[in-house]
């Protein structure tokens, strides 16, 4: 479901299908449609797949007020300036149990080369609070902005490595159509035929100002280490459930524990 369309930031990696006006859904109409997918489908769970979930804070607060009646588990996607004591306290009560943040970066340059609005230490603040809260985190560090240099990206990958715990996803920056990114590389001359890019996506472009040979091996260092130095949870039992539900594809049973706290979970 969604609260509102759009994002107000300007990030340099980012497009925004749904235009670049932000507009908020009115919060009666929200739960007006809530109403109707509780009663005809008994969820149990709601993604808000907000590219921005709130931009002003008594707006979450109210939100997490009436929401909490219903009982559900909620995730949402946020700035880390969205966040304090008091919103995180209030979120967890009322059910939510996965944050998306947009991290991105742990170097100072390239967050402002990405036009993050907000500073590593903001950053890890937020992600401190959402873990002592035990609200569940996920986020990116982006390898590969217009910025990015072998220095920046070690501070990244320094941080990453003494933080392991937050589960933040290593990935390479992947130049969208649409994005600022995109029209700057437009603007250097770096992509020369425009309708192959945007039928095939490149994954492997560079546009930092790390050479192909250093970049090819940070992308590798990503696979490895994403792959082996995170702490993911271990399956007890993944298999078809004896219960199966009408139209819908095949539903499973999964048994797994908790690496933090070692909760088995069903």
């Amino acid at each position: 479901m969604i609260t509102s369309r759009s994002c107000p930031y300007s990030c340099t990696f980012c497009f925004h299908p749904v235009g670049k006006v932000y507009r908020e859904r009115p919060l009666d109409d929200f739960f007006a449609e809530l109403d109707m997918v509780v009663e005809r489908y008994q969820v149990n769970m709601v993604a808000l797949v907000d590219e921005l979930f709130s931009l002003k804070r008594q707006r979450l607060l109210e939100f997490c007020e009436r929401i909490k009646p219903y009982n559900l588990k909620w995730m949402v996607q946020l700035h880390v300036s969205s966040v304090d004591e008091t919103t995180l306290a209030a979120m967890r009560e009322a059910g939510c149990t996965y944050i998306s943040y947009g991290i991105e970066s742990m170097s100072l340059p390239i967050l402002r080369s990405m036009k993050k609005k907000t500073k590593p230490e903001r950053l890890d603040a937020a992600l401190a609070l959402t873990y002592e809260h035990r609200i569940g985190i996920q986020g990116n560090l982006l390898f590969g902005d217009q910025a990015e240099t072998l220095e920046t990206a070690n501070e990244s990958m320094h941080w990453w490595a003494h933080n392991r715990h937050y589960q933040i996803n290593l990935s390479p920056l992947v130049v969208f159509p649409g994005s600022p990114d995109y029209y700057e590389a437009l603007k250097n001359g770096m992509i020369e035929d425009r309708t192959s890019f945007v039928r095939d996506i490149p994954l492997d472009f560079n546009m930092s100002r790390i050479n192909d040979a250093n970049m090819k091996m940070i992308r590798f260092q990503i696979n490895v280490f994403s792959g082996t130095l995170l702490n993911l949870a271990q399956l007890k039992s993944f298999k078809p459930s004896e219960t199966q539900l009408p139209g819908r594809g095949t539903a499973y049973d999964i048994e797994w524990t908790c690496p933090r706290c070692d909760h088995q979970n069903d």
